[in-house]
């Protein structure tokens, strides 16, 4: 099979994830889309202002967070990410700017 190349709108993106040799794009409406980019080199495309790294796998878009518990960014009761002690400063940086305590 060969390459393919997919348009993703930054919006459509809730949160990126590493997994072993991939990088897998979780969207707000459908299938996660895998790439062999590396989390690194995506986290340079990003616009900052919308998208933080929050865990040595995984990258959040800020525009989908809606609710915090804690350290974890909760998506459902089934899906939630953990921020990590080394973002932990400037991911609460963000909702002190963003969000009501």
């Amino acid at each position: 099979m060969g390459q393919q190349h997919i348009r993703i709108n930054f919006n459509d993106i809730k949160y990126i994830e590493a997994q072993k040799e991939y990088v897998a794009l979780h969207l707000v409406n459908g299938e996660p889309v895998k790439t062999l980019l590396r989390l690194k080199n995506i986290e340079d495309i990003l616009p900052k202002e919308y998208f933080m790294r929050i865990h040595r796998s995984f990258i959040v878009n800020l525009n989908h967070i809606v609710t915090v518990e804690r350290n974890r960014i909760i998506y459902s009761r089934k899906e939630f990410i953990v921020v990590s002690d080394t973002y932990q400063e400037d991911f609460k940086k963000f909702l002190n700017k963003n969000f009501f305590n």
